[in-house]
C-alpha cells in the first residue's frame, strides 16, 4: 500500500529531519520527546505547543499523568497538520476521515483520548458546541467494556467542564449495525458535531464481501455530514480488501507498523520455535511442541524468581524482571458458540479440538515429567489433571492438580459444553476406558486466580488456553510464551493480534523498551550461557510455539508482512575524489584550501537565561558557560505579527489595543485575569529557560505581560478591535504574548549562536567518532517481496556491490566526493526488482539529482565554459545531520543547512552559492511570495555579506555568499500560463527574491526535461535557471 498522505505530511512538516522520523535514531527521538525546537525535532512551534497544551489538560483529567513517545507526538503533530490546513484553507481538500496504522502496544488508547481533545480545540473549544456525539465503535467485541472503562471517566470530566455537552455511545460495530436506518443522521446545526473513533478498524475489511460492505457502509453513515470526523486505529492494514488500498492510502495519517515499533526497540523481542511436523493431522499428540513450550515457560519462571541484576553484573544497575511469565495458547475461533466443536466445510475442526488435545498432553505428562515442569504448576503437580467450573465466572475453567491449586484457565465460548464434554471424551481416557482428568464445580473461585486479575503480581496463573478473549482487548505485558492452535484460516490481522498480545513489554525503565535491543538469533543459545543479560533476555523474549507445522507457516507468512524477512545491507564507502576540470587531476588534498567556508558552532545547547530590558531600549543577556558568566547585549528589539487568514485582506494594526486592554484590566476576565496572565507567562518563560526583567533605579523586577506587548509594532487582525467578542479579545491577548515571547528568545538565541560561527577550519570527510563536512559512508537497506529477489540481487551483487543505476555518473566531475546515489523516488531507481530501498544519509531525491545533473551539463557547455572561464567550479552535497556548513537564523529553526555548496573561484573572487532544490518548503503560500520563512529571506539579509566579510579576514581574500531557493516540478509557482507562455513579472520576482523553478531547464545532451525526465517548454527568456543563478550570484553574464 502507497501511503500517499503520509508521505506527504512527513516531507511537508518535517523538512530534512523527516528521515530521522523513520531511522530508529535516539537523538532525534529524545529532541521529538521533550518538544525540541524545530532545528532539532522538525516540529513547528504551533504543533509543539498544541500537543503540549492537550497532554497537559488530559493529565489533569486522569489520576496518573503519562509522557508521550516519540511516534505519538509525531502522529499528532501530523494529524494537527491536517485539520489546521482545514481551517486555514478553505480550497484545501474535505478529510474527514484519517487512520492511524499503529502497531499493538504502542499506545493506541492514549492516542485516541488526545484527538478527543485535539478535536474539540480544533472545532473552537468546549464552549463551541452545544452537543458533540461521540461514538467509540470497534467490530472487536471483547474490546468493547475496555474501551467503555477507559474513556468513561475522562469524558465524565470534560463535561463538567462544558454542561454535560458531551453525549457518550460505546458499541460494537455489530450492535450500531443493528440500528433502524436514519439513526445516525447529524441535526444541522453549527453547535452539534459529532467525532467518531474506531478501533481496530481493519476488522472487517479483509473480503469483499456483505460484511466488508456493511462496515465501510456504517462508517461513512456516522461521518459524512460537514460537523462530523471519523479516526480510525488499527495495528496493521495488511490484507485488506484491494479496493480499499487506494482509499486508506489517502487516509493514514501516520504509519507506525510493527517494524519500526521492533527496530525502535519496544517490545519483546522473539524466537519462532520449529519442532516436528504436522502429525496432529493423522491425529498423533504434538507432544513434543507441547514440552517444547512448556519446558521454555518452566525455564523462564525459573530465571524469574532467581534473577536479581547488580552492578558487577555488567548490567549497570540493580533490577527485577516486574511481570511473572505465562503462556497462552491462542488462534482462531468461530464466530457462533453453537458451532463450536463442529468441523469447517473443508474438514478441519476449530480450536476446542486442538485445546483437548493440550489437555490429553498435560494429563499423560508422568511425575517425572511433572516434576520437570514444577515451576509451571506452582510447585503443585500431584493427582489428576483437575477442570473446575463456577457458575460465578462464566466460560472460564479453571485446571489444577488434583486438590492442589489453580495454574491455568481454559476460556471457551461455550463452557458448560465444553466442560460438559470433557467427562468421558475418549481424547482424556486411558488405554482401559478409564477418565484421566476429573471434573469438578466451585461455587466461588478467589479472583486473584480468575482472568480479570491476571496481570496482578499474586495471580497463581501461568497458563491460558482460548482465543478471543485472549487475542482482543486485554492490554497483559505476562505473556511470555504462545502456543499456536487453529490458525488454518485465520486471516493476518488475526494473527497480528495474537503476535501483539505477546510482545508487550513494560521494561526495567518502564519505557516499553527491551534491555537489549539486537535480534537474538537463538534462545536455546541464551539458555546455554546463563549469564546474568543472557536470563534477562529471555524473559524480554516471546518464544512462539506451533500444535502444528501449517499453523506456523500460517503465522510466519503474516508476519514476513509486518516484519521484513527478506532484507539486504551494504555500506558503501565515501571518497574524497580527485577533480581533473580542464586541468592535470586535483587531488582533494590540492583543492580544499582554495574552498575556505563558514561552519555552525558544535555547541548546541540553548542556555538558561537571566534578560534584562534596560531604559534604553536594549536587552541584555547572561548565561553561566562552563561556570563562567557569558554576556551580551541586544540592541532594541520589535516585533511585527499578522493574523490575517489571508495577506490581501484589509489590515486592522491591534497592537496598541492590546496593549490598552492588558494594562486598564477595566473589565474583569471572565477567561484569563490578569494575575493569571502574569503566571502564564512566566510559566511559558520557563519551558523556554528564560527568565525576563525590566531595570529599574530601585532594582529589577519581573517583566509584565503590558512590558512584553510594548514590543510589538503592529498586530494586523482581518477585523477590527470593537467588532470582536470578549472571549476572543482574551484569546487573541495571549497569542499576541506567546508570540512576541518567542520572536525575542529567537532573537536572543540567534545573537548568542552568531558567535559560535567557526572560521578557519579546513574542509574534512567524517570518521568514526569525529563527524565532518561531508559523510563516509551510505547505509543501503534493500527489502524484496520474496527470498528469490534477494537470492538473485546476491548472485548480481555480492557484498559490497550494489546496482550501478543508484549512482550519478560525469565525464569530469565537479563534485567533491563520490559517490552520490539517486533515492527510491528516482525513475531508474523504481525500475529495480526491490519492495523497498532505504539509504542513510540522505540519497538524492529526484529535484536534487536534477540539479547536480543540470549543472555538470550547463558547465560543460563550450560556451558556458568560454563565458565563465576565470572561475572553477566546486560542488559539495551539504548533509545537515554533520551539522557543518550552515546560517543561523533568527527564527525557531535555529540554523539552516542547505543541501548544496557550490564555490566559484576566481583569480580575484570566491564565490559561494548556498543552493537548495526543495524550495517550496519555505513558502507558505505554493502559489506566491507574499509570505516566505527564513530560509528565503536569507538570500536578502545581512548576513550572507557579514559571512563574506568574516571569510575574507581569515583568508586575505574576497568572497560574495548568496543563497538560493530552487522550486520542485511539484510546485505551481513559476510555471508556464496554460504550458506555453510565462507571466513577467512573477518570474522578474523570483529572480529578485533569488527563488527559481527547476523546470527552467537548461539544454543538456539535446534536451530540456523535468526531474522525471518529462519533456518542458524553454525556459523564460530562454534563460534556464543555473543561467540565472550564476548572473544573480554576480558572475559574468552571457555575452
Amino acid at each position: 500500500m502507497e501511503l500517499k498522505l503520509y508521505q506527504q505530511l512527513k516531507a511537508e512538516l518535517l523538512g530534512s529531519l523527516a528521515p530521522a522520523s523513520e531511522w530508529h535514531d535516539d537523538a532525534y527521538q529524545h529532541a521529538v520527546e521533550r518538544y525540541a525546537p524545530e532545528a532539532e525535532s522538525g516540529i513547528k512551534k504551533w504543533g509543539r505547543d498544541a500537543i503540549a497544551d492537550w497532554l497537559a489538560r488530559y493529565n489533569a483529567l486522569v489520576s496518573r499523568p503519562v509522557r508521550l513517545r516519540y511516534y505519538q507526538i509525531l502522529a499528532l503533530y501530523f494529524t494537527e497538520g491536517v485539520l489546521r490546513e482545514q481551517r486555514d484553507n478553505p480550497a484545501a481538500p474535505r478529510r474527514n476521515l484519517l487512520a492511524y496504522w499503529m502497531a499493538t502496544g504502542s499506545g493506541k488508547t492514549l492516542l485516541m483520548h488526545l484527538n478527543i481533545l485535539q478535536y474539540i480545540e480544533h472545532i473552537g473549544g468546549l464552549h463551541a458546541f452545544d452537543e458533540l456525539q461521540l461514538v467509540l465503535t470497534t467490530p472487536g467485541v471483547n474490546l468493547i467494556e475496555q474501551h467503555r472503562r477507559e474513556i468513561t471517566p475522562i469524558v465524565e470530566a470534560l463535561n463538567r467542564q462544558c454542561a454535560g455537552g458531551i453525549k457518550l455511545t460505546v458499541e460494537s460495530t455489530g450492535s450500531l449495525l443493528n440500528h433502524e436506518p436514519g439513526f445516525f443522521k447529524l441535526t444541522p446545526s453549527s453547535r452539534v458535531f459529532r467525532l467518531v473513533l474506531v478501533d481496530e478498524g481493519h476488522i472487517g475489511l479483509a473480503g469483499g464481501g456483505k460484511e466488508a460492505g456493511a462496515f465501510k457502509t456504517l462508517r461513512h453513515e456516522l461521518a459524512d455530514y460537514p460537523n462530523a470526523f471519523l479516526f480510525e486505529y488499527s495495528a496493521t492494514y495488511h490484507g485488506i480488501s484491494d479496493k480499499h488500498v487506494a482509499e486508506y492510502g489517502e487516509q493514514i495519517v501516520y504509519d507506525y507498523n510493527y517494524y519500526r515499533f521492533y527496530k525502535d526497540g519496544y517490545g519483546k523481542d522473539y524466537g519462532i520455535q520449529k519442532i516436528g511436523a504436522d502429525s496432529t493431522e493423522q491425529g498423533a499428540e504434538a507432544w513434543a511442541n507441547f514440552m517444547a513450550a512448556f519446558a521454555t515457560l518452566a525455564g523462564k519462571l525459573t530465571v524469574f524468581d532467581e534473577l536479581r541484576l547488580q552492578d558487577d553484573a555488567g548490567l549497570g544497575f540493580t533490577a527485577a524482571f516486574t511481570d511473572k511469565p505465562l503462556i497462552a495458547f491462542m488462534g482462531n475461533t468461530v464466530e457462533d458458540k453453537k458451532d463450536e466443536g463442529k468441523l469447517a466445510k473443508s474438514g478441519a475442526g476449530d480450536e476446542v479440538s486442538d485445546i483437548r488435545k493440550l489437555l490429553a498432553f498435560l494429563a499423560k505428562l508422568t511425575p517425572a515429567q511433572r516434576q520437570s515442569l514444577g515451576a509451571v504448576f506452582n510447585q503443585d503437580s500431584t493427582g489428576l489433571l483437575t477442570l473446575t467450573r463456577s457458575p460465578a465466572v462464566a466460560d472460564e475453567i479453571f485446571l489444577s492438580w488434583g486438590d492442589g491449586g489453580y495454574w491455568g484457565i481454559v476460556n471457551v465460548g461455550n463452557g458448560d459444553k465444553f466442560f460438559n464434554d470433557c467427562e468421558n471424551h475418549p481424547e482424556l481416557q486411558d488405554a482401559h476406558g478409564q477418565s484421566l482428568v476429573q471434573l469438578r464445580k466451585a461455587a466461588i473461585v478467589e479472583r486473584r486466580c480468575q482472568f480479570t486479575d491476571i496481570d496482578l503480581p499474586d495471580s497463581p496463573i501461568n497458563v491460558l488456553v482460548g482465543s478471543r478473549k485472549f487475542a482482543e482487548g486485554w492490554n497483559c505485558y505476562r505473556v511470555s510464551v504462545i502456543g499456536l492452535i487453529n490458525l488454518g484460516s485465520s486471516k493476518g490481522n488475526k494473527i497480528i493480534q495474537i503476535f501483539g498480545r505477546g510482545v508487550r513489554l513494560k521494561g526495567l525503565k518502564g519505557d516499553g523498551k527491551r534491555r537489549f535491543i539486537a535480534h537474538g538469533e537463538s534462545y536455546d543459545d541464551l539458555v546455554a550461557d546463563d549469564s546474568p543479560e543472557n536470563r534477562l533476555r529471555r524473559l524480554e523474549t516471546l518464544n512462539i510455539f506451533s500444535l502444528r507445522a501449517t499453523y506456523l507457516s500460517r503465522f510466519l507468512d503474516a508476519l514476513a508482512e509486518e516484519i521484513p524477512r527478506w532484507v539486504e545491507a551494504r555500506c558503501v564507502p565515501v571518497v574524497a575524489q580527485s577533480l581533473r576540470l580542464g586541468k592535470p587531476d586535483e587531488s582533494f588534498a590540492d583543492y580544499a584550501p582554495k574552498l575556505p567556508i563558514f561552519k555552525v558552532g558544535r555547541d548546541t545547547t540553548e542556555p538558561r537565561l537571566v534578560v534584562t530590558r534596560q531604559t534604553d531600549g536594549t536587552w541584555q543577556w547572561a548565561y553561566l558557560q562552563e561556570g563562567r558568566e557569558e554576556t551580551g547585549v541586544l540592541s532594541r528589539f520589535s516585533a511585527q505579527l499578522d493574523y490575517r487568514p489571508e495577506v490581501t485582506q484589509t489590515p486592522h494594526n491591534l497592537a496598541q489595543d492590546l496593549r490598552e486592554h492588558v494594562q486598564t484590566g477595566a473589565v474583569p476576565s471572565a477567561f484569563v485575569g490578569h494575575t493569571d496572565l502574569h503566571t502564564r507567562l512566566q510559566a511559558l518563560l520557563r519551558t523556554r529557560n528564560t527568565q525576563l526583567l525590566a531595570a529599574r533605579p530601585e532594582g529589577a523586577r519581573l517583566l509584565s505581560p503590558a512590558d512584553v506587548l510594548s514590543v510589538l509594532d503592529s498586530v494586523d487582525y482581518h477585523r477590527p478591535w470593537a467588532g470582536l467578542s470578549f472571549a476572543h479579545k482574551e484569546k487573541l491577548v495571549w497569542q499576541a504574548l506567546a508570540d512576541a515571547v518567542a520572536q525575542l528568545h529567537h532573537k536572543l538565541i540567534y545573537d548568542i549562536n552568531k558567535r559560535r560561527y567557526r572560521f578557519g577550519e579546513p574542509l574534512v570527510q567524517s570518521v568514526a567518532g569525529a563527524p565532518g563536512d561531508f559523510i563516509s559512508h551510505y547505509d543501503l537497506r534493500i527489502e524484496f517481496d520474496k527470498p528469490a529477489g534477494q537470492t538473485a540481487f546476491n548472485q548480481t551483487y555480492p557484498d559490497p556491490q550494489y546496482p550501478e543505476q543508484l549512482k550519478l555518473v560525469f565525464e569530469e566531475p565537479r563534485h567533491l566526493y563520490a559517490p552520490l546515489l539517486r533515492d527510491g523516488q528516482d525513475r531508474a531507481v523504481q525500475a529495480l526488482p526491490f519492495k523497498t530501498l532505504h539509504i542513510s544519509p540522505d540519497a538524492l531525491n529526484p529535484g536534487e539529482r536534477k540539479f547536480v545533473e543540470d549543472l555538470h551539463g550547463f558547465l560543460e557547455n563550450p560556451v558556458n565554459q568560454g563565458r565563465l572561464r576565470g572561475f572553477t567550479f566546486y560542488l559539495m552535497r551539504n548533509v545537515e545531520s554533520l551539522r557543518s556548513v550552515g546560517v543561523y537564523l533568527d527564527t525557531e529553526t535555529r540554523a539552516y543547512f542547505p543541501d548544496f555548496v557550490l564555490w566559484a573561484v576566481g583569480k580575484r573572487l570566491t564565490h559561494i552559492l548556498l543552493v537548495d532544490p526543495k524550495g517550496q518548503s519555505g513558502l507558505q503560500d505554493w502559489c506566491s511570495l507574499e509570505r516566505v520563512n527564513a530560509k528565503v529571506a536569507l538570500a536578502h539579509s545581512g548576513d550572507l555579506p557579514a559571512l563574506a566579510l568574516a571569510l575574507g579576514r581569515g583568508t586575505g581574500r574576497p568572497f560574495k555568499v548568496d543563497s538560493f531557493i530552487l522550486l520542485r516540478k511539484s510546485s505551481p509557482l513559476g510555471k508556464p500560463k496554460n504550458g506555453s507562455s510565462y507571466d513577467p513579472k512573477v518570474v522578474a520576482d523570483m529572480e529578485r527574491k533569488h527563488v527559481l523553478h527547476l523546470n527552467w531547464a537548461p539544454e543538456v545532451n539535446g534536451k530540456r526535461v523535468d526531474e522525471d525526465g518529462d519533456k518542458v517548454i524553454l525556459p523564460p527568456d530562454g534563460r534556464c535557471y543555473v543561467e540565472r543563478m550564476l548572473t544573480c550570484a554576480g558572475l559574468p553574464k552571457p555575452y
